[in-house]
């Protein structure tokens, strides 16, 4: 029998699907929107890489898994980002799970639920792998819906129910690389896409140029994340260094290269410098503090908004040690927040116990009701 139901107090009893990133991405339909230059593809690569190797990922712990990545965008230098992102966290690209589609295909299902030949395709492959993968990323969603139109709700509820196909079928994570709306802060095309997803984490870049400024990767105002406390992740671009021992070479005929990577140069017999097409240096995103002065809507700072959203949270109260590997914080950041919440009145600590405890519990308020003190 297909239909089941299921008694309330037996539903309160399961758990919350399992965070790919504890603290940062969930398991099920998740869309990350940026504008371009933002970072959507060095976002995507850098934690398909930590999530194949196993490494942490700002400092949080990852459920490692093999990564499916299916890119339809800048796919002649997909290889130099990719391979200078593993070699950022110490691994060796072929020794790791990770697995590319470096093509499109038409993720759309019809109304009857029927998958197309391609994701049919897609499925097999993926089922022939040793392992379920943990995560499965198209960059970009317009290239996986070819013919269809973005804008149209008929349409992308077909590409919606293709990438749940795909969840469902593999459980982990399937995550949609996605545009922004030129001049907002929404989603570009229907709203259906947003609607559906169990996630919806977004870019915000202070300035147009990549590197003038660090990248905020958040759920907070126009994202979405269910049943969860909101993101919020500062990345910076750093130029690093190719340290490879043979270095990648591209044909300048037919790939193209941007002010990404900086190319080797060499100089001939009579003194000339020219390009050897071996790629010296590129940008990696890594995780970094806010820029100064940058506050929260209500006026906190960042990292106090997350550490009250612990203390909120923590009915028990929370301690210093397990909140900093938590949050990935180190102690600087950790009193800086606390200090900040203390000097406000939205936490104290208890000298019996050592832990810090949300101040509306002290009052005799609802600790997980969203007004607090003052």
């Amino acid at each position: 029998m297909g239909v089941k139901l299921i008694r309330l107090d037996e539903m309160a009893q399961q758990p919350l699907s399992d965070e790919l990133i504890p603290g940062l991405l969930d398991t099920g339909l998740v869309i990350a929107i940026a504008e371009p230059g933002s970072g959507k593809t060095f976002f995507g690569i850098h934690v398909g890489v930590h999530v194949a190797t196993g490494a942490k990922w700002c400092g949080r712990r990852v459920r490692q898994g093999p990564v499916v990545y299916c890119i339809a965008e800048g796919v002649n230098y997909f290889t130099y980002r990719i391979t200078t992102a593993f070699d950022f966290v110490g691994a060796a690209a072929a020794e790791a799970p990770f697995y590319v589609l470096p093509h499109s295909i038409n993720l759309r299902s019809g109304d009857d639920g029927q998958i197309t030949e391609e994701l049919v395709e897609l499925t097999t492959a993926i089922a022939a792998l040793e392992e379920s993968p943990r995560l499965i990323v198209f960059d970009t969603l317009n290239r996986y819906m070819p013919g269809g139109d973005e804008n149209n709700q008929k349409d992308a509820s077909a590409l919606v129910r293709g990438c749940e196909y795909l969840q469902q079928t593999f459980g982990g994570t399937v995550m949609l690389m996605h545009h922004m709306r030129k001049g907002g802060d929404l989603a570009r095309g229907s709203t259906v896409f947003t609607g559906a997803a169990d996630q919806v984490i977004f870019a915000k870049k202070p300035k147009k140029s990549m590197t003038d400024a660090p990248v905020l990767w958040t759920t907070e105002g126009a994202g979405k994340r269910k049943d969860r406390d909101p993101v919020n992740q500062w990345f910076e671009f750093v130029q690093t260094p190719m340290t490879r021992g043979n270095k990648l070479s591209f044909n300048p005929e037919s790939d193209s290269v941007d002010d990404l990577y900086v190319m080797k140069t060499a100089y001939d017999d009579d003194g000339n410098e020219y390009e050897t097409h071996e790629v010296e240096e590129t940008l990696v995103m890594q995780p970094c503090d806010p820029p100064e002065g940058q506050d929260t809507e209500d006026g906190r700072s960042v990292e106090a908004g997350e550490l009250l959203n612990v203390a909120m949270k923590s009915p028990d109260g929370f301690r210093v040690r397990q909140t900093m590997e938590l949050l990935g914080w180190n102690t600087r950041k950790f009193y800086k927040a606390v200090n900040e919440l203390e000097a406000d009145e939205l936490i104290y600590k208890d000298e019996d116990s050592g832990k810090y405890f949300a101040t509306v519990r002290k009052m005799g308020g609802n600790p997980f009701s969203p007004m607090v003190a003052g």
